[in-house]
Formats: C-alpha cells, sequence, structure tokens
C-alpha cells in the first residue's frame, strides 16, 4: 500500500465515519444467491430435458465454486477494511494476502465461465468452421486468464514489499494491469456473444422462437455492459486510498461474475420455461411424438454424433435429419439433437 502524505492522513481522519462495508456485502449476497439459484435451475432443466452432464456443466460447477472463493475473500476483505479509508486498516498483510486470493478468484471464475460457453457452443453446433473459431476464441480465452494470474499474485516484487515499508521493491502498474484485464475480458465477452448469432438467425423457425433463442444468448451482453461500466471505474480506483477508492470496481466485479454465470445458464433452461409456462407436455407436442422418442442414447452418444437440421419443412416442430437437409432441405441450419430437445422446444 501507498504511504500517506499527512494531508490525506488528516482528510481520512476528518471523514473517519465513512463506511461503505455493507454496500458491498449487500451485492456480495444478492449476485451470490442469483449465480447459485441459476446453475440449480440449469440442473433441473437438465434433468428435465433427460440430458446427462456435459463439460459446459461441470465448467459451470467449477465457476460457481470459484466464485464462492472470491465471495469468502471480499467478505473477508470487508473485515480487514474494504469500504472504510484505509487509515483504519491494521492488518495490511492479510488485507493484501486476501485480495491477492480475492483477484485469483475473480479471472479463474471469469475462465470458468467462459470455458463453459465454449464448451456448450461446442456441444450443439456441429459445423466445422464453428468448431475451429471455438478452439481459437478458447485459445484466447486461456491464454489471457493465464497471463493474468502471476499479476495477481506478485504485482510486486519481493511480494513483502506489499505490506512492509521497510522492503523495497519494484510493482508494476497496478491500474493499467487492471484495466488491460478488463479490456480483454471485454474483447472475449463480444466474441463470445456475437459468434453464434449467424446460426441462430438463420435458424429456420418461428419468428417469435427465434426471438426467444436470440434473446436468451444476448443476455450475456449484460455481462459485456458491466464490464465497460467497471472499466470507467478501473480508472478511479488509483490512489494511496485504496481501501476506499476500490469499493466501486470491487462491486461490479461481483456483479460481472453473478451476471455472467446466470447468463451461461440461461440458455439451457428452456425445458424449464417449457415446464412452468406451456405445460410438461409442450415439448412432446412440439415434436409430434412423446418425449420419450429421444432416449438418452439418441442425445447422447457423442459430442457431433447424432445431428438434425432446423428447418420450416412440413413435420410441426421444424425438425429435419442431416440426411433429409443434405436431399433438399438448402438453407436448413444443422444443430446437435441436444439443442433441439433443450433449447427449441416448442413454438
Amino acid at each position: 500500500m501507498a504511504t500517506l502524505s499527512p494531508s490525506e492522513i488528516a482528510f481520512q481522519r476528518s471523514h473517519i465515519g465513512d463506511d461503505r462495508r455493507t454496500g458491498i456485502t449487500v451485492s456480495n449476497v444478492i449476485c451470490y444467491t442469483l449465480a447459485v439459484v441459476a446453475v440449480l435451475l440449469r440442473v433441473f432443466s437438465r434433468r428435465l430435458a433427460q440430458v446427462e452432464h456435459r463439460a459446459d456443466d461441470w465448467w459451470i460447477w467449477g465457476a460457481l465454486f470459484l466464485f464462492t472463493v472470491y465471495i469468502a475473500a471480499y467478505q473477508v476483505l470487508v473485515h480487514f477494511g474494504l469500504g472504510r479509508h484505509v487509515v483504519l486498516v491494521t492488518n495490511t498483510k492479510g488485507f493484501v494476502v486476501t485480495s491477492i486470493f480475492g483477484a485469483t478468484a475473480y479471472n479463474l471464475t471469469m475462465l470458468a465461465i467462459k470455458l463453459s460457453i465454449v464448451y456448450f457452443y461446442r456441444r450443439i453446433f456441429p459445423q466445422r468452421w464453428f468448431k475451429h473459431a471455438l478452439i481459437g476464441t478458447g485459445a484466447i480465452v486461456v491464454g489471457t486468464a493465464l497471463a493474468q494470474v502471476p499479476l495477481d499474485i506478485v504485482p510486486c516484487m519481493p511480494i513483502a514489499s506489499q505490506w512492509d515499508r521497510n522492503v523495497k521493491g519494484k510493482c508494476i502498474d497496478l491500474g493499467a494491469a487492471i484495466l488491460g484485464i478488463a479490456i480483454s475480458n471485454i474483447i472475449t465477452d463480444v466474441i463470445l456473444l456475437t459468434l453464434p448469432m449467424p446460426l441462430l438467425w438463420n435458424l429456420k423457425v418461428s419468428p417469435s422462437r427465434r426471438r426467444l433463442l436470440l434473446s436468451l444468448f444476448l443476455l450475456g451482453g449484460c455481462a459485456c455492459i458491466v464490464s465497460l461500466v467497471r472499466v470507467f471505474f478501473v480508472q478511479q480506483a488509483e490512489g494511496a486510498d485504496s481501501t476506499w477508492n476500490y469499493v466501486n470496481t470491487a462491486e461490479l466485479s461481483t456483479v460481472e461474475l453473478g451476471v455472467g454465470i446466470s447468463s451461461a445458464c440461461l440458455p439451457t433452461c428452456r425445458p424449464l420455461y417449457n415446464h412452468c409456462f406451456r405445460g410438461g407436455g409442450a415439448r412432446s407436442k412440439a415434436y409430434g411424438h412423446s418425449s420419450r422418442a429421444i432416449r438418452m442414447a439418441d442425445i447422447t452418444r457423442g459430442w457431433y454424433g447424432n445431428r438434425e437440421a432446423l428447418g420450416s419443412g412440413g413435420d410441426e416442430g421444424g425438425l429435419h435429419t442431416a440426411s433429409a437437409a443434405r436431399d433438399g432441405g438448402g438453407g436448413r441450419i444443422l444443430v446437435t439433437k441436444e439443442f433441439a430437445s433443450e433449447s427449441v422446444g416448442s413454438r
């Protein structure tokens, strides 16, 4: 932490009653509850769709676990003085070490959320070009996340110089590092948000169903908006009074992760929507047969072993086999049966 000047000490002592800890705790509770509910709804939807857990589900569970670590770290930071002026911090080492845990948990949570989205896209869209695009996007996501972890752990060398004023060290520009991390997150957010849009837009389904699907996927844009706002506050977080100046950034980071987990779960919750608002039989009516007609053996035979094309042809649900699409179903978009089962549902 930076050394305070006499005028800064005097100012902070004159505002000794300033306290923003309640806001941090409230945002932590709300966003964590939102994330937990979203993951539980995702699990329930998988059960309704009779689809087993796949890689994207396990990654979102990992994200929730890391988000739990993040929330715990920031509640400990509140105990150490986050939300009050830095002059009141008595355990500088505890604050710095906990900050390292929190920042690392933030980056790893963001990584897990984005990998869950990448694996979800990979599972439902079998196009070769899309698979290659996902590999490139995943490499960027993993590379940027791994590059950020050392910056979180050792922003100063030696590390003890962050809490011991008798130890001289060299530090990176933490504000610039946080800004760079935020910008990289926004870039990958935009890529993941826009990548499936051409495929979804060209699905040969009813306009209402297309709007619903696009809305579910575009909800990820909420996380992009939060990330953009966070960039603005990151630039204001610099200064000697770090425990006070960083509050807005900390709260927005919590919102960003909570919204990110929720947005990653929503596209998988269509079966639950059908069950609650259209009746348990909506899915079977849409396909013109019993919901048992698509068995687990058919759904889970492989990543892309079973494929169907969505079209506006004769069958009520707009579902066609891949061979039918090749035999004259021009303009149809190939998807996996899991996507048809989980996301399309009824009209």
